[in-house]
């Protein structure tokens, strides 16, 4: 385990590292070694036994926690896994340390250098400074060591200095205890290299919790309102990703094959898809070109969300047109990060939380609210297609308005809005205007046909 620089204070990144020198693993089956029910060797003579989970669970364990786990290896030169995560720090016990802690330092001392360049805010002081004026001491309540500089570090001055004092001295040890001669007078403590982390940055349940919850809202925020649309042939997927989207306010819309996928696109028009790569008949990638040409990559969004992570299957995804490549287990704060980082501008398609309080919770009624307003969006969409006098017009549109207002689509409402000040000025635009709203009435009609069909599952 080793201490990287962090962009701030706040956060702290670890890299964890297993590194053995056993019979390693030949690339050919390091593509499918985090898969599930599967393992390196699958022949039937093999020698180590079990059933192929325990890589696929520390994999989804590490993506649960924000991070990826990756393998360097070769057939006959041992494994090194490792991955590295941002852990946030209780900052102000941080800095309560710094009036209790000194980490004395040399050029052998290498963990300890590790935590200072993390950590400035830590008390340090070199070993030979230490040595030669013993007096710095005075003030450490608790001191932090390497084992290898300890034989250097207790002096005869040193130790009558600590001897006034009630100090702590933590020796950080390589393997197990050194022999050292260390004096009964003061309190001293060996502490594991790989404990020194969390001993020294550990976090409050409270604080973590706070820093979670804090970064969760921002992020539903952000994305509260999207409409998504999460193409995959697997139904046990769609419900997760629906139920992730859903909690963070997102409007969700699932296909169950590409071909119907992509019929919807047209009519639909989310802000994102969500891809998966291995479906019959038409596969994400060609899915994906088929969407490609009618729109780009800024026009809709595509993410390919897929159990293959290795560099050629990233590559294939964002050369066939993607726009990211995420992995499968879905991790939810991954997901909406990623989303959120799209900074999608539109207004909200449907605010469901209002459209609920407009109805007092009630689901049944909202539900039954929607089914009649898909009802009227043909009559509606029919009625803007006819050539009828101006002030018909505007008294449909205005109609149109407030109905889409009162049921939170707020996209709908904003075009209708739009085109009844067009249509009131006699503005040239109005025609334009009208095209646009009768698009928007056919997204919401193809939007909640979809929600019933979803709901009588």
């Amino acid at each position: 385990m080793t201490l990287q620089p962090s962009q701030g204070d706040k956060e702290q990144r670890i890299c964890f590292q297993v590194i053995d020198t056993g019979v390693g693993i030949a690339q050919a089956d390091q593509r499918r070694l985090f898969d599930a029910f599967t393992q390196g060797d699958e022949s039937s003579t093999r020698l180590h036994q079990g059933v192929g989970l325990g890589l696929a669970i520390v994999k989804h364990s590490v993506a649960l926690m924000g991070g990826e786990i990756a393998l360097s290896s070769d057939k006959g030169h041992g494994c090194h896994f490792y991955f590295t995560l941002d852990l946030a720090t209780d900052t102000e016990k941080s800095a309560s340390f710094t009036d209790r802690l000194l980490l004395i330092t040399s050029a052998k001392s290498q963990l300890l250098n590790q935590v200072i360049t993390a950590h400035p805010f830590f008390n340090n002081q070199a070993l030979e400074i230490v040595v030669t004026d013993p007096d710095c001491l005075q003030q450490a309540h608790t001191i932090v060591i390497d084992a290898d500089d300890v034989p250097a570090f207790l002096t005869s001055a040193i130790k009558a200095v600590l001897h006034t004092r009630t100090t702590s001295l933590i020796v950080i040890e390589h393997s197990q205890p050194s022999q050292l001669s260390i004096n009964d007078s003061f309190i001293s403590q060996y502490l594991p290299r790989s404990a020194l982390a969390q001993r020294l940055l550990s976090l409050t349940p409270e604080k973590l919790k706070k820093v979670t919850q804090y970064k969760a809202d921002k992020l539903q925020e952000e994305i509260a309102g999207t409409l998504v649309l999460a193409i995959d042939d697997n139904p046990l997927n769609l419900d997760i990703i629906s139920s992730i989207l859903c909690k963070a306010e997102v409007n969700v819309v699932t296909a169950s094959d590409a071909k119907q996928g992509v019929e919807w696109v047209n009519i639909l028009r989310p802000d994102l898809v969500l891809m998966d790569i291995q479906m019959p008949g038409i596969d994400g990638y060609q899915a994906t070109q088929i969407i490609r040409q009618q729109f780009d990559a800024q026009q809709l969004p595509i993410f390919a969300l897929t159990a293959h992570c290795e560099p050629a299957d990233i590559a294939r995804s964002l050369n066939s047109g993607m726009n990211k490549h995420l992995t499968k287990p879905v991790v939810a704060p991954i997901l909406l990060a990623s989303i959120a980082d799209l900074d999608i501008s539109k207004p909200c398609f449907f605010d469901k939380t209002f459209a609920l309080t407009q109805f007092n919770n009630d689901e049944k009624l909202l539900q039954s609210m929607l089914t009649k307003l898909a009802v009227l969006n043909e009559s509606y969409s029919a009625e803007l297609q006819k050539d009828i006098p101006t002030i018909e017009m505007v008294r449909l549109v205005h109609s149109l308005k407030g109905i889409a207002g009162n049921l939170g689509f707020n996209r709908l409402l904003l075009c209708a809005q739009h085109t009844e000040q067009l249509l009131k000025v006699g503005d040239k635009n109005a025609n334009a205007a009208i095209k646009e709203l009768i698009i928007q009435l056919k997204q919401v009609h193809i939007f909640i046909k979809i929600l019933d069909v979803s709901n009588d599952k």
